[in-house]
């Protein structure tokens, strides 16, 4: 399999659109494509190395071609669901790319994966070690 046809086993659409769905993140999608919302953001945290909101936003409306503005884009973007999406992506990636590429295929849901959790952080708080 070819790295573009890997990638598109990934990033299918209507996958991506289940998901989102699943974690109540988008009922309709009517401006935010979930595939898309994420295209945008992988291109700009891969490209960009002090990358904001609005380079996100700017990177989605060039992917999509579709106008929306910055404060509704914002607020789909700031949900408790939009960071659960992301996590469940990150989920497939380890399912789908990094665990076939160790050559831990028999991990079917990467339970056992070192990796189990990943806190998603914005910024805005602080938190010490429990052990210390």
């Amino acid at each position: 399999m070819t790295l573009t046809e890997q990638i598109n086993t990934i990033f299918d659409a209507k996958r991506l659109f289940k998901l989102a769905s699943d974690k109540a993140f988008i009922q309709l999608s009517r401006q935010i494509n979930p595939r898309n919302l994420l295209l945008a953001i992988i291109q700009t945290l891969g490209c960009q190395s002090k990358a904001n909101l609005a380079d996100i936003h700017r990177n989605y409306l060039a992917n999509k071609g579709m106008a929306i503005q910055y404060k509704l884009f914002h607020n789909q973007i700031k949900k408790e669901q939009c960071s659960e999406f992301i996590k469940g992506c990150f989920k497939l990636v380890m399912k789908h790319w990094v665990l076939r590429s160790l050559k831990l295929t028999s991990l079917t849901t990467g339970a056992n994966f070192p990796f189990s959790e990943k806190k998603l952080h914005d910024g805005c708080s602080f938190q010490l070690h429990d052990g210390l």
